[in-house]
């Protein structure tokens, strides 16, 4: 069984006609990502891996990431399009608070094979439905309808084995761990807030989803 202390209740699974996000489970998602991700390049825009087997993405992604407060869950993402109900990737909520209502969607990990189809922005659209949806009893993040508040400047120092993912601006020389961090990130930051979704964002997503392509 999956174990989550995240500060809102969550199913055990959310999804919609085209896509099922399931609680992840260490004992089973991370062997399933592990075997089906990529080495190379996979990782360049993240903070997180390559992974060289399951015991290191428990390490460093769940314990390190996910496993460490109430604000922090993770989501193994499947294609329900498919009769096998294909793996697909990963997806988080972050920095997530119950006492100010707030909330962000990261470390979203799509396998290539299912990169720029209707599995990312289904992904999201579910996380961002359940995040901001009032029920009766209670690139991408633009087009679903995110604005940008601006440009977190030098975020992330960064690898060299990564510099896809990086602005490509080397750190000073005398920076310390310029060996291990030689780059540098910017980041930028994009919200949607509750009456952005009233305004309009809660019919570009329910849009969004609607593709199966």
């Amino acid at each position: 069984m999956p174990a989550t202390n995240f500060c809102f209740p969550l199913p055990l699974v959310l999804e919609n006609e085209h896509v099922k996000l399931v609680t992840f489970d260490i004992s089973v998602h991370p062997k399933l990502h592990v075997d089906a991700a990529p080495q190379t390049s996979f990782y360049d825009f993240l903070p997180v891996g390559p992974f060289n087997n399951e015991q290191e993405l428990i390490a460093s992604f769940w314990e390190k990431r996910i496993n460490i407060g109430a604000g922090e869950t993770a989501f193994a993402i499947y294609d329900k399009s498919t009769s096998e109900h294909a793996y697909t990737g990963i997806i988080t909520y972050k920095n997530t608070s119950a006492e100010d209502l707030v909330t962000e969607i990261g470390f979203l990990m799509i396998l290539p094979a299912f990169q720029r189809t209707h599995l990312t922005s289904n992904a999201v659209g579910i996380l961002m439905n359940y995040a901001l949806h009032i029920p009766a009893d209670g690139g991408l993040a633009k087009r679903l309808g995110f604005q940008m508040e601006g440009v977190l400047r030098w975020a992330n120092a960064w690898p060299e084995a990564k510099i896809c993912g990086s602005g490509g601006v080397k750190v000073r020389k005398e920076d310390p761990r310029t060996e291990e961090f030689a780059y540098g990130r910017n980041l930028a930051i994009l919200s949607v807030c509750w009456d952005d979704w009233e305004a309009g964002v809660k019919t570009k997503v329910k849009m969004e989803v609607a593709r199966t392509k």
